[in-house]
């Protein structure tokens, strides 16, 4: 493989700051770059006689096109957090999810920098049609945000300061940028392996599998857990926990206050579900704080102020608060609430959700000092170091770079739901950060449906409901060929006792061959790869509704089998046809050499 090409206008450029005013840099501000083995690293120092205010640091601009990067270039940009996503072309950018922008979900703060701008974050690939591809990628995560602004005639990329003063004499290094061409897959190698070098894996000696309460037990409750339980134990003891979500506590109340409607306090529920064999996971939401919730309430000082000193309030789609990671009094109480579920409960599996509120870009802070990702590392680093010792930490709805070295699993798809939208939506989102999964921490694509069901659902007007969903047999296959794609943890999400013994099974195989994720063909993500015990399978996809041919190349001679059924299709040399595949549809094929 030929080596990647450094993007060598990059490190010609002179940066310069915006500050918090709009304006250009000031005299006094010292600006100046260093590139080693690739790697750009900025320096912004103050040797004026005044505090100045800095908006953001502008690393590079450039007009478009430039290298071989034209409008109608192809692109993928990471979001920020979790539920943002962004490709299409730079011309015609589209996000990825139901969310919006980083923008939108976060209500961040526009400028007259941003006006007719798209931003994505962390590392944008260019993908000229038939040339190598291009890479700009932040590889450090320390305490500013990196952005990529772009429109159709105009690219820029950003270190985002969050109008943080700049004192006399103080000096702020950027985080490390590496920008380059090339095969995109080696590209992407070289950005992994230089983040982790700068912040080290948090490493776990096995890929989780599990079941979750959150999608199927509604109402959750002490019984209906054990019960789950008892089944696992009985029928798929493989997936091994019960991952308890959201519901345990009382209502406004801290954690440790249960829930009336459980029909049991979380110790005692655990000790029940441990008493079947079963370990039992918890769940915790510690930076976003809707305003009835107890912390709110009781330490509104804990929250992120606004400038006159209120709870920041409009943080995505509800007015919810933020806990602030540089308190210390505040990371002191999450770490003992953690703590006891540890040593109370016998918890060793940890959902921490909705966490990338905690990196918000914004506010005003105990250390006002300090960045959101910087309030954020700090919180995660004091629970990692109390509980990462013998507990495995799960990230969702997490800061996508900031929680590099801080998890081990990461969730990196938006909520499933038994519904075509987000089986299609999920895989999207899952396929382009594959190549995360066993390299920056373990995937976790949220929880595998196979069987519609009746879930309670409570309406806008206080009534509730039971719909029946309506996933069709081919869309399940799509989710089943998905889940294999993934490689990553395993979670059930349909209820155990009422699993088919056809779907017991498909859960068990998709536990039996985690570990490694596809890899695709081409950028339509309609084949996939994944090499494993000297076998390949080939994970298939019709994305569209109505039925495609799809054409598989193959390395020299190959015997074809169906994963699933494990039924002999033939042999096949250089290639195979798969007619007729119907719309909304996936299948799994076994490659072995012959």
């Amino acid at each position: 493989m030929k080596h990647s090409t450094i993007y060598e206008p990059i490190q010609s450029f002179q940066p310069y700051v915006r500050l918090t005013d709009g304006s250009a840099q000031p005299k006094g501000i010292q600006v100046t770059s260093e590139v080693k083995d690739g790697f750009l690293t900025v320096r912004v120092k103050n040797l004026s006689s005044r505090h100045i205010a800095i908006r953001e640091v502008v690393l590079y601009d450039t007009n478009i096109p430039f290298a071989d990067v034209t409008p109608q270039t192809m692109f993928y940009g990471e979001g920020f957090q979790m539920l943002t996503q962004y490709t299409g072309t730079v011309e015609q950018p589209r996000v990825i999810g139901s969310y919006g922008t980083d923008w939108d979900f976060f209500n961040f703060e526009r400028s007259i920098h941003t006006q007719g701008m798209w931003a994505v974050y962390n590392y944008i690939t260019f993908m000229p049609e038939g040339k190598d591809a291009m890479l700009f990628g932040f590889c450090s995560t320390n305490k500013y945000s990196g952005e990529f602004r772009f429109n159709r005639n105009r690219f820029e990329i950003i270190m985002n300061t969050e109008n943080i003063v700049l004192d006399r004499g103080e000096e702020w290094t950027m985080e490390e940028l590496y920008a380059a061409s090339g095969d995109r897959d080696q590209l992407i190698a070289e950005m992994a392996d230089r983040l982790n070098h700068n912040h080290p894996r948090m490493v776990w000696p096995e890929i989780p599998s599990g079941w979750c309460s959150y999608y199927c037990l509604r109402p959750m409750t002490t019984e209906g857990l054990v019960k789950n339980a008892r089944a696992m134990a009985q029928r798929i003891p493989e997936l091994g926990m019960i991952q308890i979500d959201a519901g345990y506590s009382a209502p406004g109340k801290d954690w440790l206050t249960p829930n009336p409607s459980m029909g049991g306090d979380m110790k005692t529920t655990c000790d029940l579900i441990r008493a079947e064999g079963v370990a039992a996971g918890g769940y915790l939401c510690p930076f976003m704080q809707h305003p009835g919730w107890y912390l709110p309430t009781n330490h509104p000082e804990w929250m992120v102020q606004d400038e006159d000193g209120n709870p920041a309030v409009k943080v995505g789609r509800k007015e919810n608060r933020i806990l602030d990671g540089t308190n210390p009094e505040a990371r002191e109480y999450i770490v003992n609430i953690l703590k006891h579920f540890h040593d109370e409960w016998g918890i060793r599996y940890f959902k921490l959700d909705f966490i990338a509120y905690g990196a918000y870009q914004g506010g005003v802070r105990y250390n006002r000092k300090q960045t959101g990702i910087e309030a954020y590392r700090l919180m995660m680093k004091d629970i990692c170091d109390a509980l990462a010792g013998d507990s495995f930490i799960l990230a969702c709805n997490a800061p996508m770079w900031p929680a590099i070295g801080l998890c081990h699993g990461n969730r990196v798809t938006n909520d499933i739901h038994r519904e075509w939208k987000y089986i299609r939506q999920n895989a999207e989102e899952l396929f382009w950060r594959n190549w995360q999964h066993d390299v920056l921490w373990y995937n976790d694509p949220d929880v595998i449906e196979l069987q519609n069901m009746a879930l309670q659902r409570r309406m806008p007007d206080g009534t509730v409901t039971y719909p029946m969903s309506t996933m069709t047999d081919n869309e399940i296959e799509f989710h089943k060929a998905f889940a294999v794609a993934c490689g990553g943890m395993m979670l059930g999400g349909d209820l155990i006792y009422d699993l088919t013994e056809e779907n017991i099974n498909v859960m068990k195989k998709l536990v039996a061959n985690t570990g490694v994720a596809a890899r695709f063909d081409d950028y339509t993500l309609r084949i996939g790869r994944t090499k494993k015990d000297g076998k390949t399978l080939i994970e298939l996809f019709n994305w569209g509704d109505e039925p495609q041919t799809l054409d598989i190349p193959l390395e020299g001679n190959c015997k074809i089998s169906d994963f699933w059924t494990e039924e002999t299709l033939g042999t096949f040399s250089g290639s195979m046809k798969i007619s007729d595949m119907p719309g909304r549809s996936g299948r799994v094929l076994v490659c072995e050499s012959v």
